[in-house]
């Protein structure tokens, strides 16, 4: 028999492959996986284990699966594992599998496939991919002669990297998660990040330099793994029982948005109000104490207002200029959230949010989706509803990690299931494009007020439909130069104009594809101007162009922007 689990479908083309040559039965595990189904499965005495490489090894939940099952009749297995370059020293672990089992091993077939680990690589292009799938086949073929006659698979290569890869560098792979969003320890930096000391060190060069240091507070849920939650359900007088609240201790519980790995805290419960806000060590000011400059707070709507007034008092007292940011993806002055309108800036609980509308105004724009009638009306209505100080601090964002990358929402804004977002691929051609729309879209994100939050890699041109996709490594010494220049132009430019640093903005033209703004302080005033129309746009000229792109003509006292064109001249 063949048992397979196939996530992308190589391990799937594989066993197939097989099973059409030797004629056995083939069973696929993804749904009994799915659904804990582990019930006796009559395998005879040859088994076929086909797999994809995870972290150097076998799928972890393939091997929980096959401890806990029973495989009647079989007395020796193959592993035949497929990969995007090597599998590492897996066959060891298979071999101390099989012991456990009580089932005779007969070695592990390496099948190099396209690769499909898209947090670390990129999917290779179709012509590309059946390339590799063509250099499989005699590997396959071998694999299938070998099992035809019944013998072991060749030894596999076990070098100082195969042992490493395996073993210390594993357990790194399956990190409870790669977001953090599951706080095991409030207090604890994750090992694998540094040390508190090197926090320390972090937090004091960054203001040596001017920077600040926020961070990203989740006390709305915990991972299900953090040492509060398994001391509250395995012991009932644990004092942090009461954060959680159990509908049938202690296996039903809420949890944030049904995911029973993320338990909900009641945020008002005594002991965590405490041990978050009230203590003179805790959290809030823990973290404030080693340098940090403030929080940026995780799904605030889900934070009482008597909390989130509580924490902003407590960080304040502590660091007068704390910064407490929320994450909000509507309008925050008018937002209802779960049946109760919000007081974020009535009663002063935030110093700013996230400014999901403008993002999305400005994108819509630059995919000329919109004339600039929406972009403006944006714009109006966050100036007119937010008061200055909030206006000025709001995070400017064209892209995060719970959204596709900028180019990618410029370029390609439809959503599709993870294995449709993988196959998606842009030409040459298209990235060039989206590079040029990613500077107008970049050129609103620093002109606008507020502060511009870049999410890492955009600046260099990086792509990724949503999450996962969009958690790519950063292309080191692979970077689109004239982005990383234009980005590092738009930032000289925000700090050296007072205007677009703290200034009004008004719109004055917003429509047909162009848009004219004022940026206007006591020390001077800013013009920005962009054009999206496929008609030239020519502005009268009056002081000094700080910086454009896509400008026809510039005669001294005219200035002409083609589509796609912009600039801003600063009149003092």
């Amino acid at each position: 028999m063949i048992l397979y689990f196939s996530g992308t479908g190589n391990s799937e083309y594989v066993a197939k492959h097989i099973a059409d040559a030797l004629g056995d039965e083939i069973l696929n595990l993804n749904d009994r996986i799915k659904a804990s189904d582990t019930s006796p499965i009559e395998t005879g005495e040859r088994l076929i284990i086909v797999t994809p490489t995870y972290a150097w090894r076998i799928p972890r939940v393939v091997r929980d699966w096959l401890l806990k099952t029973e495989l009647r009749g079989a007395k020796q297995v193959w592993f035949v594992m497929t990969c995007g370059s090597e599998i590492g020293n897996a066959d060891k672990y298979n071999r101390e599998l099989c012991t456990e089992k009580a089932i005779s091993c007969m070695g592990t077939a390496q099948i190099v496939m396209p690769e499909n680990y898209i947090a670390m690589f990129g999917v290779p292009q179709a012509d590309e991919a059946r390339r590799i799938v063509a250099k499989a086949e005699p590997d396959i073929d071998r694999a299938i002669a070998a099992l035809r006659e019944g013998l072991p698979f060749p030894p596999t290569r076990n070098n100082l990297y195969d042992r490493l890869m395996s073993g210390p560098v594993n357990p790194i792979f399956y990190a409870w998660s790669t977001h953090r969003y599951d706080t095991c320890d409030y207090k604890r930096i994750d090992p694998m990040l540094g040390t508190e000391e090197d926090f320390r060190a972090l937090c004091a060069e960054a203001h040596a330099h001017g920077m600040k240091v926020i961070l990203d507070g989740v006390f709305s849920h915990v991972g299900s793994r953090s040492a509060y939650f398994q001391q509250a359900i395995h012991d009932p007088s644990s004092p942090y029982r009461g954060w959680f609240r159990f509908q049938h201790y202690p296996d039903v519980y809420d949890s944030w948005w049904g995911i029973t790995t993320l338990p909900c805290v009641d945020k008002m419960n005594p002991d965590f109000i405490r041990y978050m806000i009230d203590d003179e060590d805790s959290v809030a000011v823990h973290w404030l104490k080693l340098g940090a400059d403030g929080w940026r707070v995780d799904v605030v709507d889900e934070l009482p207002d008597a909390f989130l007034a509580r924490l902003r008092a407590r960080i304040r007292a502590y660091k007068p200029d704390a910064l407490l940011i929320g994450e909000v993806w509507e309008d925050a002055s008018n937002k209802i959230a779960y049946d109760q309108r919000r007081r974020y800036f009535t009663d002063r609980q935030l110093d700013s949010v996230m400014n999901y509308p403008w993002q999305k105004a400005i994108l819509r724009y630059v995919r000329s989706e919109d004339d600039g009638t929406v972009l403006g009306d944006a714009i109006r209505t966050l100036a007119e509803n937010y008061p200055p100080d909030v206006l000025q601090t709001v995070m400017n964002i064209l892209s995060t990690h719970d959204t596709p990358r900028a180019i990618n929402a410029i370029l390609d804004p439809r959503d599709g299931d993870r294995t449709d977002l993988a196959q998606r691929h842009f030409t040459q051609e298209q990235l060039r494009e989206g590079r040029q729309r990613l500077k107008l879209a970049a050129f609103l994100q620093f002109m606008l007020p507020g502060m511009p939050c870049i999410y890492y890699g955009d600046e260099a041109g990086m792509t990724g439909y949503r999450d996962p996709f969009n958690r790519k490594f950063y292309p080191w010494g692979r970077e689109d130069g004239n982005l990383v220049s234009f980005y590092r132009s738009l930032a000289r430019v925000k700090k050296s104009a007072p205007a677009l640093r703290s200034g009004t903005v008004l719109v004055l033209e917003a429509g047909g594809g162009r848009l004219l703004l004022l940026r206007q302080s006591a020390e001077g005033s800013v013009a920005v101007c962009c054009n999206q129309s496929p008609e030239p746009w020519t502005l009268p000229h009056s002081g000094t162009i700080l910086l454009g792109g896509g400008i026809m003509e510039y005669t001294g006292e005219t200035v002409t922007l083609g589509q796609g064109g912009f600039c801003a001249m600063e009149r003092k």
